[in-house]
């Protein structure tokens, strides 16, 4: 994961890689796309969420051109997408689903074949990409012998191929065990470093959360929000307050107050609430008129997961 090259930028005055504006995808009367529009920064690394259905996959394909808007449209470093006009499509890779790799032979033989079918066969390049992903100790093994980690870095080799600015990736860490999750986020964060703006779709919300500078949730094919990780877990944080024998206690005046109504004990006893103003000393002010002192108070920020959930309103119990 090393010797990588820095991607070329377009025009320097427009620090947005990818844009959707207005983009809608009607198929007969189900609207899967309504109206989305996102920016994805240069150099940043993405994370796009949404449940099952929500329209992710819509949206790929929309900006990937392998289907046709009903309004709206993409736009790559300024350029709009179009399946006539192929100069902004060159500079995305992409792995949709998993490409079908010639498990019988080798992982450089695969780099090989699909150079062939982008129209050339540069061994300096498949070399390159071979150092970048690590793969370059194992490149004359069959694929058949790979891990399921080495055999997705193989499938984002083949999406380098052709040193796309923009890699855009469903599910890059989908079924991999916790060292094979850490190879990809690692070279993720190698390629962005070296200027590539990494778009992923994922459920791996923790991940996302340690990866992503900034992300877009998805639900029933609207945009509920964009931004960055560390604003939108500030966006509700959660009081823990760590109580004996009046837990129990404590939650009955707690979740008679309009703010409290969410209030709930976890399975350690403590006492998971919101604060009156959102102020952990107005909390303790609050529990000292009814004499319960607790031995302490914490503001904890919440989750990517438990925000996620919130704004796509699915339910999860002991979430605030």
């Amino acid at each position: 994961m090393r010797e990588l090259q820095q991607t070329p930028q377009g025009n320097s005055g427009d620090s947005v890689a990818l844009r959707s504006n207005g983009l809608t995808k009607k198929y007969g009367a189900k609207l899967a796309l309504d109206h989305f529009s996102i920016e994805v920064k240069k150099g940043s690394i993405f994370g796009f969420l949404g449940p099952n259905g929500a329209g992710k996959t819509t949206f790929i394909r929309l900006a990937l051109s392998l289907i046709t808007p009903t309004e709206g449209y993409v736009e790559i470093f300024g350029s709009r997408v179009s399946n006539t006009d192929s100069q902004a499509l060159s500079r995305i890779g992409a792995i949709i689903e998993q490409p079908a790799l010639y498990n019988y032979m080798s992982g450089a033989n695969n780099l090989r074949a699909f150079a062939m079918m982008l129209g050339g066969n540069d061994e300096a390049n498949i070399q390159h990409v071979l150092r970048i992903v690590g793969l370059h100790g194992r490149q004359k093994d069959r694929v058949k012998t790979y891990s399921l980690g080495m055999k997705q870095r193989l499938a984002i080799a083949i999406a380098l191929l052709n040193n796309p600015d923009i890699l855009m990736l469903d599910e890059p860490a989908n079924g991999l065990d916790p060292a094979g999750v850490v190879e990809i986020r690692l070279l993720m964060q190698n390629l962005a470093a070296a200027g590539k703006t990494i778009f992923i779709s994922s459920h791996i919300l923790s991940e996302i959360q340690q990866l992503c500078n900034e992300i877009a949730i998805i639900n029933q094919g609207k945009l509920i929000k964009q931004s960055t990780v560390h604003e939108l877990t500030k966006m509700q944080v959660s009081i823990f307050i760590v109580t004996t024998d009046k837990a129990a206690t404590a939650l009955q005046f707690i979740q008679a107050e309009p703010w409290g109504a969410d209030a709930y004990i976890d399975l350690q006893n403590r006492l998971i609430t919101r604060a009156p103003g959102d102020k952990g000393s107005d909390l303790s002010a609050f529990l000292a008129k009814h004499e319960i002192y607790p031995e302490s108070v914490q503001l904890q920020e919440q989750s990517l997961e438990q925000v996620f959930l919130q704004l796509t309103q699915s339910p999860q119990q002991g979430v605030l």
